[in-house]
């Protein structure tokens, strides 16, 4: 397939028209007229940035089939892993990604290791209180325990503010969501791994979206079950206070 033919008469050139988050090459040669012309000169090749995101919701599900996997950059703190994307964990129960064939994973190693995986630029301004949902794990170890933090910045020059952490023992995809405050028209969040030698980090199906009125509860979980009986706790969404309790047999409708 052929490229697109251009005759330019001004040096420097701005090219437009281009498609963000591509790879490019770009060849040149000298019009001396009459059909005089040299060599072609090249390739330069190029990569065009990220596009901000606008159009919510938005989930990256980290999948190779994604549009914007790319635009997410490792930054590392301490050391020199990096995030990278496989099927669930190092090992221990998280054998698979939560959705899909893959995840975001950062590692299980000695020594520390602390890396933020940083999201594309994000226009939240059109949002009147935005939230990003996740699911997250990081098995223990024993006795060795990784751990994750969520982090925004508001300006690309702003400085990272810690919103969520977690460095208990996660042993299944679990969700987590939260609000994100000061939003703006060139905002990013923020995943830090922190390597324990635990079993590793894993991220999965990353959505920012609008907080709906009535926020979904969080964390159920059922403890001491018994013949007969079962207990269940759950995270309230809001200041709710009555919630529609469902539950059959394994597989209902």
């Amino acid at each position: 397939m052929g490229g697109t033919l251009l005759s330019v008469t001004t040096n420097p050139y701005t090219l437009t028209g281009l498609t963000a988050n591509t790879e490019y090459d770009i060849y040149i040669q000298a019009d001396c007229g009459n059909g005089d012309v040299s060599s072609w000169v090249g390739p330069i090749s190029f990569t065009t940035s990220c596009a901000t995101l606008s159009s919510f919701p938005f989930t990256e599900t980290f999948e190779d089939a994604s549009t914007t996997r790319s635009c997410w950059v490792n930054v590392q703190e301490t050391g020199t892993a990096n995030w990278t994307y496989g099927s669930g964990s190092s090992g221990g129960s998280i054998s698979s990604a939560y959705n899909g064939n893959l995840n975001a994973v950062f590692v299980s190693s000695s020594g520390t290791r602390i890396t933020k995986l940083v999201s594309p630029s994000m226009d939240l301004s059109s949002l009147t209180a935005p939230r990003v949902s996740f699911y997250y794990g990081q098995e223990t170890w024993s006795p060795d325990q990784n751990e994750l933090k969520l982090y925004y910045k508001d300006s690309p020059s702003g400085t990272w503010t810690e919103i969520w952490a977690d460095a208990s023992s996660v042993s299944s995809w679990t969700q987590a969501t939260v609000t994100l405050p000061s939003h703006t028209a060139t905002y990013q969040i923020a995943f830090e791994g922190i390597n324990g030698y635990g079993r590793a980090n894993v991220l999965d199906d990353v959505t920012v979206e609008e907080s709906p009125a009535c926020v979904e509860p969080t964390a159920l979980t059922a403890s001491n079950v018994a013949a007969t009986t079962a207990d269940f706790t759950w995270t309230a969404g809001g200041t709710e206070t009555a919630w529609n309790f469902e539950y059959g047999a394994n597989g209902y409708t």
